[in-house]
């Protein structure tokens, strides 16, 4: 498979991304474009919450995607933003779907076994291809240097190797946001897990015990002894192995506590920023009313017929301001 270098500093794959909003503390912010260092952060969460089967294969949309949103708000770059679950899920389903195409195209044109062709002229081909196909150019290096090795985009590039036919070898076939949380192949799921653990102690156990039974013909009582020793050594370790499950639980709890705290935070700030600008309209206004209520109770009779005019239009102008104001409400 052709390597691919780094281009550019900020991306923009989709045209309507610079739409999206940011909803912070109930405020809502434009979005930033997203950079190639966000990105390898937002790749970096999906594969660490994706691919760990204690946590499991069977999480749901929401809680995968809230997870990979606290991970990139605990290690996003400086000068960036807090990014929701529903961004992050957006910009994985407009790259990937884009990284699905350009996995299949440079397998389609890699299997094609060109005379002559080396990395760069495949590489050439790969990027006219792609750009004749979906009418853009293709700018996500970062994401196949980092996601080549997963499953799914290995099962991708080698459909013959995985089993699945010629359906993926076509970049057209590949549907585009078709994702399920964590790739479309996951590591054992918990369940899986932790029932394979248990298999492989008792059968060590076992297996064990057989073969000093054999090998040293040991009496009655020390098999019985050495039985309870075993049994024993298993039931510290099964202690310990909950010990770490309940330490790492502690962890992603203090994790998600710190992610809420840093989100109520900037609530208050934007709180108090909309609570300041709404007093100082208030002080305007009243400064205004005083201002035209001056002007009101000014006497113009005694005036030079010049001031008097003057005074008397600016008069007319606060009544209807007034006026207009009162039909409003």
């Amino acid at each position: 498979m052709a390597r691919l270098g780094l281009s550019g500093t900020d991306i923009d794959p989709s045209n309507d991304e610079a739409d999206v909003e940011e909803v912070v503390g109930g405020i809502s912010v434009p979005s930033k474009k997203w950079s190639i260092e966000e990105d390898e952060i937002l790749i970096s969460g999906w594969i660490n919450c994706g691919t760990d089967p204690i946590v499991g294969t069977d999480q749901k949309k929401a809680s995968f995607w809230g997870k990979v949103a606290t991970y990139f708000n605990e290690h996003w770059p400086r000068g960036s933003q807090i990014r929701t679950a529903k961004t992050c899920n957006g910009r994985w389903l407009r790259c990937s779907a884009l990284l699905n195409k350009w996995t299949g195209i440079l397998c389609e044109i890699e299997h094609q076994n060109e005379s002559g062709s080396n990395e760069a002229r495949v590489l050439e081909k790969a990027h006219q291809l792609f750009k004749d196909r979906m009418k853009k150019r293709f700018d996500l290096e970062h994401w196949y240097a980092m996601l080549k090795d997963q499953p799914k985009w290995k099962k991708i590039a080698n459909p013959t190797q995985t089993g699945s036919g010629s359906k993926r070898s076509n970049p057209d076939n590949v549907e585009e946001g078709e994702e399920r949380e964590g790739g479309n192949e996951r590591p054992e799921g918990r369940k899986a897990a932790k029932r394979k653990s248990k298999q492989k102690a008792n059968n060590t156990v076992v297996e064990m015990v057989t073969t000093h039974f054999k090998e040293d013909r040991a009496t009655k009582s020390d098999k019985q002894e050495m039985l309870k020793g075993l049994v024993s050594t298993l039931g510290d370790k099964v202690a310990i192995a909950k010990d770490a499950i309940r330490a790492r639980d502690d962890y992603e709890k203090k994790k998600s506590d710190a992610a809420m705290m840093k989100a109520d935070a900037m609530k208050t700030i934007a709180d108090s920023a909309k609570m300041k600008a709404e007093m100082k309209l208030r002080k305007q206004a009243i400064k205004e009313a005083r201002y035209e209520d001056s002007i009101m109770t000014i006497d113009t009779s005694t005036m030079n017929p010049v001031d008097a005019a003057f005074y008397e239009e600016k008069k007319e102008a606060i009544r209807l301001k007034r006026l207009q104001q009162s039909s409003t409400e």
